[in-house]
């Protein structure tokens, strides 16, 4: 009887996993995640209705929710003009590069070389992107190619955001450990994924540590900074040293070589979601444990 109901539970398991495994991330995110509803002001319904009135036949609700319509008011400050400008831009840009339409298969050689890796979140609940300078091979890449891997970087990042009325950003830490300019600086990249950024992903940026960098990055820094909106070059944080991310972390959800208590388990082949998915499962039980004592 105990071998039966050891191979019943083993075969729930193995249910329960082959269901997860045709969830989408973003399915398996909403699971996890309480109920939530945007609270809007008029003024922002009223400009929200004006920014659709304004791209008339171009506005797609399947393209642009509601918040996405918010973000990119906020970046243009509410000027319906500005904001009806920069979104149709998106628009265009978006039917012809289709970042939502991006695989890890088509980039999974930039996944392995772990350039960039999601690793869970910091005390405002930003999804947090770790960026090792040191990884990225200049010589062994295409632009085209690499694009792609920062759309999906970006665009796995956004799935695991969490619901929030400001807060649907995302931030970085970037490392310089083994960082080195011959081997590794990339110009021409840099400047593609500012411009992407800056261009088509309007306040999702909530900032970026700079860590473990060189004394010569004060030079690459003042080339860089030009490129910035003013408000995103506000954002970057020189960090001297890295146990000051712990103002902005949890022990628990930092890497154990920034000063936190997080062991990193993800695979090679994977990007990091899985340990998004971790952290909300320990807060959607925590949430169940805490109503059913209550």
């Amino acid at each position: 009887e105990e071998e039966a109901a050891s191979s019943s539970d083993a075969a729930s398991e193995a249910d329960a996993e082959a269901e997860e495994g045709e969830r989408s991330l973003e399915q398996r995110v909403a699971a996890l995640l309480p109920p939530f509803s945007y609270k809007r002001t008029e003024a922002e319904v009223e400009a929200m209705e004006n920014l659709k009135f304004e791209l008339g036949a171009e506005y797609d609700p399947k393209a642009v929710s509601e918040q996405t319509l918010i973000r990119f008011l906020r970046a243009r400050d509410f000027d319906i003009d500005k904001a009806s400008a920069m979104l149709r831009s998106y628009l265009t840009w978006r039917n012809e590069a289709k970042p939502h339409e991006v695989t890890k298969a088509e980039v999974v050689q930039y996944v392995e070389r772990r350039v960039c890796l999601l690793h869970k979140y910091d005390r405002d609940g930003h999804p947090c992107i770790i960026i090792f300078a040191g990884n990225h091979d200049p010589y062994s890449r295409t632009i085209e190619d690499m694009l792609k891997y920062i759309l999906y970087v970006v665009e796995t990042a956004v799935k695991v955001m969490k619901p929030s009325e400001t807060e649907e950003k995302f931030a970085i830490i970037f490392d310089y450990e083994n960082f080195s300019k011959s081997k590794n600086g990339d110009w021409d990249i840099t400047k593609e994924a500012i411009n992407v950024l800056q261009n088509y992903y309007p306040e999702r940026l909530a900032y970026v540590c700079l860590v473990n960098y060189p004394w010569a990055l004060g030079a690459v820094w003042q080339v860089v900074k030009p490129w910035l909106d003013p408000n995103t070059a506000k954002k970057v944080k020189f960090l001297n040293d890295t146990k000051k991310l712990l103002e902005l972390f949890e022990a628990r959800n930092l890497l154990e070589k920034y000063g936190g208590s997080s062991v990193l388990s993800t695979p090679k082949d994977c990007f990091g979601e899985d340990s998004c998915l971790e952290v909300l499962r320990e807060e959607a039980e925590g949430g169940a444990s805490s109503t059913s004592s209550a």
